[in-house]
């Protein structure tokens, strides 16, 4: 039901002359800061999309400025996340005139 993707490392004295030195500088010392926390990252695509495609490149330069990152993709058993789309609307503040389906949660 859940799989780990594996990213290939990068690193990130690559992408430090690509951005600014102070911004460069400044990310360094907030992930500095960060090392002794783990993130999760829990999506439901591998690919396609804009989480998808962001978190390509977001995990393995988190990797690489020492915030142990992970990445894992919920694959339903039908193929289908039957919850989403009303937890969406009712958490966005619109209510489609059924009561929550909170069943769909467990």
């Amino acid at each position: 039901m859940f799989s780990r993707l594996d990213h290939p490392p990068v690193s990130y004295e690559d992408y430090r002359p690509l951005i600014d030195p102070k911004l460069a500088d400044d990310l360094a010392t907030v992930a500095g800061e960060m090392r002794q926390l783990r993130v999760l990252h829990l999506n439901s695509t591998a690919t396609g999309g804009g989480v998808a495609e962001i978190l390509q490149s977001m995990v393995p330069l988190s990797n690489s400025l020492g915030i142990e990152t992970e990445r894992i993709v919920i694959n339903p058993r039908d193929g289908q996340f039957p919850w989403v789309a009303p937890l969406r609307n009712q958490t966005g503040g619109q209510r489609d005139g059924k009561e929550p389906r909170r069943h769909l949660l467990e």
